[in-house]
């Protein structure tokens, strides 16, 4: 989630230390914008590939990873 909202803020040309929750951090704002999507995203994203690992066989980090590619472009989560 931080690696899409730090494309999002670059994308923007936005200053990414410019944060209004987490101050402290080198990458504040892209911290802020994460945390606007991660419970909807993530949640998603951790069942989901949890499920189909179960159900596959397959590794969990292999489908962590697929399911989060196809969550993110079908939530269009960095152009949102």
């Amino acid at each position: 989630m931080t690696a899409a909202a730090s494309v999002a803020v670059a994308s923007l040309a936005a200053i990414p230390q410019l944060g209004f929750v987490h101050e402290d951090s080198g990458q504040a704002f892209v911290l802020d914008i994460a945390d606007l999507y991660r419970h909807d995203i993530l949640l998603e994203i951790a069942f989901g590939a949890a499920k189909e690992s179960m159900q596959t066989s397959q590794p969990l980090e292999r489908m962590v990873r697929r399911h989060a590619a196809k969550v993110f472009r079908q939530k269009a989560v960095i152009p949102t």
